[in-house]
């Protein structure tokens, strides 16, 4: 979910990890048409699918949410930073951040603003120890508000919005 064109209005969006497509409702009317868009990330140093995970945000702090991918054996993460619905130049990302100390099956990603300035940053929850970690979009902690532990049981999945 993102709001793919701007605006207020959250539009659906999958990716398919398969062939690492994504495939975003531009127009909003839930149905797949001449209107949306379907983008596929190609970076060729960037191995395997199935480990990669899919997150959305207004990684500029405007309008427009963009896509990203997490990879949860490397701890890379990949954002689309430049504002369009596609990888941008030679279907790359924009912004590569090397999160090596969250790999691991047992963080999953999250976005959300955690600091009210309108950026989206990222963040992991680890169910094993039911621990949210809230980075600011640099890779760093945020201060003040890094870490909650015991939020939840072993096993649960995160919501964020």
């Amino acid at each position: 979910m993102g709001a793919w064109t701007g605006g207020a209005t959250d539009k659906l969006g999958v990716f398919r990890s398969s062939d690492r497509t994504f495939s975003l409702d531009l127009n909003g009317n839930g149905t797949w048409d001449a209107g949306d868009t379907a983008f596929t990330f190609n970076d060729s140093n960037v191995p395997g699918t199935d480990v990669l995970q899919p997150i959305a945000g207004k990684w500029g702090g405007g309008p427009v949410a963009m896509v990203g991918l997490w990879d949860q054996t490397t701890g890379m993460l990949y954002l689309n930073t430049y504002g369009q619905q596609t990888w941008g130049s030679g279907s790359t990302p924009g912004s590569v951040i090397n999160l090596a100390l969250y790999a691991g099956s047992n963080y999953a990603p999250i976005s959300g603003d955690w600091n009210g300035d309108g950026i989206t940053d990222f963040g992991f929850y680890k169910s094993s120890t039911q621990t949210f970690y809230l980075l600011n979009l640099n890779g760093s902690l945020v201060t003040g508000t890094a870490t909650y532990g015991s939020w939840g049981a072993s096993g649960n999945q995160p919501v964020v919005f």
